[in-house]
């Protein structure tokens, strides 16, 4: 969860070049305070430019960090990172909220989640928007002040000492409501709306709020790549849904390759084929014998972060991986929005190098060793998300989210 917040001073504390607080900033830091966050002010100015201000203000700041600290331009990083080391808070336990381009790229480059102040009259198109103090409390509240992060998580290595890391967000088969409003965006690219928020954004900000406060999202940043498991159809196109989830995810300056995987041939419809009972169709080697990593692609030594819908019994997301890593991926992550509980499947290759990931090819089941990995269910995020939906009622950030 978040335990740190750091604001840029001016303009974001207090009116430019006064001791004049920004109105509604003194409520708002105490109310962080009382929930245990540690609060801070970043400056580009040198501690004699600053310091009398910041006192004179009145502001119960825990940290003021300037520009005394070496090579701490602003922009840098190195300010926040002092702020993090000062108080013994990883980046991922940090968020900013920023008043211009500088603000941006220090959090950007530090690396930690950035908000942008609307009362600043910054406006720019990487942060999160703020329209009032207030408000960065309700995103806390909703979103990244939650304890349990996913429905279920996987976290091992396979036979070839490969990593593997699957998450997902939520329960595919459960909660009434939830779940129909969950599959209306995913499958039938239909959005709803709840209490005055698109449930689509909603459960974006959910996803990207898992990611960072995992600390997924802040570590190899320049190197990490995300991309959307295709459809089974070559010419399926993701929904708005996952889409909107690439967009969000860019506040923390991930890359999104414009070819990542390609489906080259229809794959058979797996979700159909298990409503229809048709078990002999759902087969693993239907995923990496119908996708490819296209010679446009440069993986090698990258993290690639892969996102899909729904996830069953993880072939789709297991296909990636192992066509990612024989593409030379340093990491690959998996990430669903929902998952039905059952077990992950391990694929590994027979022998290591049977796989051609640039080649438009067939594997049979014989090329891969097979086995199931047990993903426990953490019902408690559920909760979570069920009061996140409910507390969004009154909230004022519903229409704004990721905007």
């Amino acid at each position: 969860m978040i335990k740190g917040v750091v604001f840029d001073f001016d303009r974001g504390l207090v009116r430019e070049g006064t001791s004049t607080p920004v109105p509604g900033i003194a409520r708002l830091i105490a109310a962080l305070h009382e929930r245990g966050i540690v609060v801070g002010g970043i400056s580009g100015r040198y501690s004699n430019q600053v310091g009398d201000r910041a006192a004179a203000s009145g502001l119960d700041l825990d940290r003021l960090v300037s520009r005394d600290v070496p090579n701490a331009t602003k922009g840098s990083g190195r300010l926040i990172q002092r702020f993090c080391n000062d108080t013994g808070l990883d980046t991922c336990e940090v968020a900013a909220v920023v008043t211009d381009d500088y603000g941006f790229r220090e959090a950007i480059n530090a690396p930690v989640l950035s908000f942008r102040a609307g009362w600043s009259g910054f406006a720019g198109k990487y942060s999160l928007r703020l329209d009032t103090p207030a408000e960065l409390l309700e995103y806390l509240e909703l979103f990244f002040l939650k304890r349990h992060l996913w429905f279920t998580s996987y976290d091992g290595t396979d036979s070839l000492r490969r990593d593997l890391r699957v998450r997902a967000l939520i329960d595919a088969s459960g909660h009434g409501t939830i779940k129909n409003a969950t599959i209306a965006a995913l499958k039938d690219k239909r959005d709803s709306v709840v209490h005055g928020a698109s449930f689509s954004k909603v459960l974006v900000m959910h996803l990207i709020a898992s990611l960072y406060l995992e600390g997924l999202l802040c570590e190899g940043r320049d190197k990490a790549d995300c991309i959307v498991y295709p459809g089974h159809s070559t010419i399926s196109q993701p929904p708005p849904l996952i889409t909107a989830a690439l967009v969000g995810l860019q506040f923390v300056r991930m890359n999104f390759p414009k070819t990542g995987l390609v489906r080259w041939s229809d794959a058979v419809h797996s979700s159909r084929s298990r409503i229809e009972r048709n078990w002999a169709k759902v087969r693993f080697s239907n995923q990496p014998s119908t996708i490819y990593v296209p010679a446009g692609y440069k993986v090698a030594g990258k993290r690639v972060f892969v996102l899909d819908d729904f996830t069953t019994d993880g072939y789709s997301l297991e296909a990636a991986r192992n066509m990612l890593f024989a593409a030379g991926a340093e990491s690959v992550t998996s990430v669903a929005f929902g998952k039905y509980p059952k077990g992950q499947t391990i694929a590994v290759p027979k022998p290591a190098d049977v796989l051609e990931p640039r080649k438009q090819r067939a594997y049979s089941e014989d090329d891969f060793d097979l086995s199931i990995a047990r993903m426990p269910d953490d019902e408690r995020t559920m909760a979570e998300f069920a009061a996140l939906v409910g507390g969004l009622e009154g909230a004022t950030i519903g229409p704004t989210l990721l905007t």
